[in-house]
């Protein structure tokens, strides 16, 4: 596989690979339930990719994220347009 590496909580690397990828950018020319239904189907191929709100819970961001979003916490409380 050669993708983006990506570091979950655990410090273990977890990747889309460059099929699933390319498959994700090719929904987005096929609108939003095509984008979805794709997300919905590598959720299920490789969950270890996708972050759960355990996860999110855990993340420091750089600008606050939307309220309904769960974080660790974040950096900048000006919100950005």
């Amino acid at each position: 596989m050669n993708s983006r590496t990506i570091h979950n909580r655990c410090g273990e690397y977890v990747m889309l690979d460059l099929f699933q990828r390319a498959n994700l950018i090719d929904a987005t020319s096929r609108g939003i339930s095509e984008i979805n239904r794709t997300i919905q189907r590598l959720k299920k191929e490789c969950p270890q990719a996708f972050h759960t709100k355990d996860t999110l819970a855990s993340r420091m961001f750089y600008h606050r994220p939307p309220e309904h979003t769960p974080c660790g916490g974040f950096v900048d409380g000006r919100m950005n347009d």
